[in-house]
């Protein structure tokens, strides 16, 4: 499943204004990494269908680099409740990143 794509004027709304678990996949189109953890985020979108899944460049939209801080990619943020609760930088096994999701499900 593709993940939605959002940007500076749709990224603080779609945030505020989710009920589930809002994960957002924080990439660069040139980062390498990133590419290879596109298609693992597609899975996940897939797999756990009880959150909302998200995708943006940090590089085109440098209001949400800037608020959350991003100076790495990939960076993966996990928001409740309109507020970051955690996130990932970097790209770690496809293991690892399914139970820190299942961690942010069952928190």
């Amino acid at each position: 499943m593709k993940l939605k794509e959002l940007n500076d004027e749709t990224f603080f709304e779609t945030v505020k204004n989710s009920e589930k678990l809002v994960i957002v996949d924080c990439y660069s189109p040139k980062c390498a990494p990133c590419e290879v953890l596109a298609p693992i985020m597609e899975k996940f979108a897939e797999e756990f269908p009880q959150a909302d899944f998200y995708k943006i460049d940090v590089v085109e939209n440098y209001k949400v680099m800037k608020e959350f801080g991003i100076f790495s990619v990939p960076c993966i943020l996990f928001f409740k409740d309109g507020q970051l609760q955690s996130e990932v930088i970097g790209l770690y096994p496809e293991n690892t990143l399914r139970l820190k999701i299942q961690a942010m499900l069952e928190a």
